[in-house]
């Protein structure tokens, strides 16, 4: 059963002893590198490399990031999630795995992404929305 991010940091300031913790909620914590989850759900989804390289709009940075030679950006990741057509659940758990703040609704640039995302628009069509409101492109 998946548990809240609300529930672990609950739990966490209530606690008296951290092994406890782990014991109850360690199937919970993410620890997988980015590389090895992108890889997994990639394969998840059906989605092939060379594709996700095209619509990601990131060309071969992507290989690399695939065999864990190169950290991406924020951006990067997001634009990966778009290319895979992660749904915004994914995408927020895609940003955590790889050490990233989820997208928050209360700032305008991730607004308009979280709103792309729910229309399943693409890199490029949620690139226009971002240049239209004078936002950061992906």
């Amino acid at each position: 059963m998946k548990i809240t991010t609300f529930t672990l940091m609950k739990s966490l300031k209530t606690i008296s002893n951290f092994n406890g913790y782990l014991e109850r909620y360690n199937n919970q914590l993410i620890d997988i590198s980015l590389h090895i989850y992108l890889q997994r759900l990639a394969e998840e989804k059906g989605a092939a490399l060379a594709t996700i390289a095209a619509k990601s709009g990131l060309g071969d940075y992507v290989y690399k990031l695939w065999n864990g030679k190169r950290q991406p950006t924020r951006s990067g990741v997001i634009s990966i999630a778009f290319a895979m057509g992660l749904s915004l659940e994914e995408t927020q758990r895609l940003l955590r795995t790889g050490g990233f703040a989820g997208l928050d609704p209360r700032r305008l640039r991730d607004s308009a992404l979280i709103f792309s995302l729910e229309k399943g628009y693409s890199v490029m069509e949620a690139n226009e929305l971002l240049d239209e409101i004078g936002e950061k492109l992906l």
